[in-house]
């Protein structure tokens, strides 16, 4: 990857730098979801296969990375340029399952049948993760199918829908972290 510095007046006018206002909206609410946990060293990162800042044009695939300081089970949900909202993971295809510390967990993974391929619409686009030392109460991957293979958690309050499925089940005190990414889809 090569970094290109150019300055601003340089761009042309139909290619944006900065988020539209809606992007800008949407990182706003996807801020901190899940209520503080304590403090016992659980984080969580996320990306895309091209790194911050990803650009895919229309037709490309790709791939959500994902990685945990502790044993955790995840949430991860995508916001769309829309603003439409599905939880990508668990999903159809793939369990609830604790994940491993240190272990990148690949979104579509290796033998998955599926594959993330950029469509319409056009824009910023989000992948938010939630993870949890403790299994979380709410299963929204119910809603998953063989014709829809992630739930669709709707579009007009993405903070609802996220924490409603963020309380774990056991007792005691649950470590939480959560990490965003974005990247941008632009046509061919």
């Amino acid at each position: 990857t090569i970094d290109l510095k150019a300055p601003k007046s340089s761009i042309p006018a139909r290619y944006p730098v900065s988020p539209t206002a809606s992007a800008q909206s949407v990182a706003a609410s996807l801020g901190k979801l899940a209520p503080d946990a304590g403090s016992g060293g659980l984080s969580v990162s996320v990306s895309t296969d091209r790194g911050p800042g990803a650009v895919y044009r229309e037709g490309e695939r790709m791939t959500v990375l994902v990685t945990v300081s502790k044993s955790a089970w995840l949430k991860v949900y995508h916001v769309d340029a829309a603003g439409g909202l599905k939880l990508i993971w668990p999903n159809a295809y793939t369990s609830g399952r604790r994940v491993d510390p240190g272990v990148e967990i690949r979104i579509p993974g290796e033998g998955d049948s599926f594959s993330f391929m950029m469509t319409p619409p056009f824009g910023t686009e989000f992948i938010k993760v939630v993870a949890s030392t403790l299994p979380f109460a709410v299963d929204e991957s119910s809603g998953a199918s063989s014709l829809s293979p992630f739930a669709d958690l709707g579009s007009k309050d993405i903070r609802g829908a996220i924490t409603r499925g963020i309380a774990v089940t056991a007792s005691g005190k649950a470590e939480r972290a959560e990490a965003t990414a974005s990247y941008e889809i632009i046509a061919k």
